[in-house]
């Protein structure tokens, strides 16, 4: 059956040019190792914690290399283009650790969405976070009351950190009476 789905796609034309498609799937392998590279010695973290401005980075990434892969423009146009987007991510990212101004442009800074057990809804509507999401964020982390929390914060990245009061209580030292 296998076989027979092969030979008919061969048949069909799409493997007629194997100089074209040799040389495509010599192109991704040339891009994916580049970027390969280049994000090793960028130091990404891992995938669930990319910043907004890598998120943009990782969409415009394809474009670029698109017309490459489709032999609409030289290998190099694509690798010069990606390369100046890695180093003015890299350049963001270190003009960001030194500048705060900078910082609070690329990452926003966290809000606290819950103090005390209280929803802050100023935040949430701020920050566009439905009381159904947030509570869905809770139960992901082992809440099921609202009176349990202390502090729920939105972190720049876009997750909610929720610290409960038994957290802090636990935390605290032991009280003593002395007398």
């Amino acid at each position: 059956m296998a076989l027979a789905l092969f030979g008919s796609v061969i048949t069909a034309g799409a493997f007629t040019d194997l100089d074209s498609t040799l040389q495509i799937a010599g192109r991704v392998a040339l891009i994916y190792a580049f970027l390969t590279t280049a994000f090793r010695l960028l130091g990404k973290r891992e995938l669930s914690n990319l910043s907004p401005l890598e998120l943009i980075t990782l969409m415009l990434i394809p474009e670029i290399a698109s017309s490459t892969l489709n032999d609409e423009a030289p290998m190099l146009r694509a690798l010069v283009g990606i390369s100046v987007l890695l180093v003015v991510v890299f350049v963001m990212s270190v003009l960001s650790a030194r500048f705060k101004a900078i910082e609070q442009v690329i990452d926003p800074p966290a809000r606290v969405l819950v103090v005390d057990g209280q929803v802050c809804r100023d935040a949430l509507l701020t920050e566009r976070i439905t009381p159904d999401e947030l509570f869905a964020e809770m139960h992901k982390h082992g809440i099921a009351d609202l009176a349990d929390v202390q502090w729920a914060i939105l972190e720049s990245g876009g997750d909610i950190a929720f610290i409960g009061k038994q957290a802090l209580n636990a935390d605290a030292p032991e009280r003593k009476r002395v007398g």
